[in-house]
């Protein structure tokens, strides 16, 4: 039994412990830039073809500005963990966000996921985020940013016929009947009081 302890220890020791088995890992990572946002540079919203929309948003603070763009699925910036993503098009990512430091140029962010938290009108963004440069930033912003429910325009069917018919109260019902399949054709009538 001792011999196979030794020959197992012995294997272990020869095979186990190789320093180029984690490479290119060196143990060594860099200390996250810590970045505290409260300025609102700028933001702005786009509605995409497929129904989501894109949020822009410029944030301002004594060592730079970040630039972050999010896509979701109302007409607000939804709460929720966003992730990283190449490109705009997809519900709960972020895309095409830099970090530009004072003095300096925009480097872009690689990975890293972005905590958006919501009360009212006031938002709330924590994230540790890696750069193209190796470097870790970690940002946070409590602030407010208000977004406005856009109302769109809706279209009204095409009327087909409309009626008028006098009641003895002196009361006129309208029947109308609009545009469209015969399943999907309603009459809607309306009771008009002439007084």
């Amino acid at each position: 039994m001792k011999k196979y302890l030794i020959l197992a220890f012995a294997c272990l020791a020869a095979f186990g412990c190789d320093e180029s088995a984690i490479d290119p890992l060196s143990g060594v990572y860099p200390v996250p830039q810590n970045l505290e946002f409260a300025t609102v540079a700028g933001k702005s919203e786009e509605k995409l073809e497929s129904g989501l929309r894109t949020f822009a948003v410029k944030l301002e603070c004594a060592e730079g500005t970040f630039d972050a763009n999010f896509t979701a699925d109302k007409y607000f910036l939804v709460p929720k963990t966003y992730t990283f993503s190449e490109s705009a098009g997809t519900d709960g990512t972020y895309f095409n966000t830099s970090w530009t430091p004072k003095g300096g140029s925009a480097v872009k962010v690689k990975s890293g996921d972005m905590k958006v938290s919501k009360t009212d009108d006031n938002y709330e963004f924590k994230a540790a985020l890696t750069l193209t440069d190796s470097k870790v930033i970690k940002i946070h912003f409590k602030g407010e940013l208000v977004y406005e429910q856009v109302i769109e325009a809706l279209r009204l069917p095409v009327l087909l016929s409309a009626s008028a018919q006098a009641l003895a109260d002196g009361s006129n019902i309208i029947t109308s009947e609009p545009a469209g399949s015969p399943e999907l054709r309603v009459l809607q009538r309306l009771r008009v009081s002439m007084a």
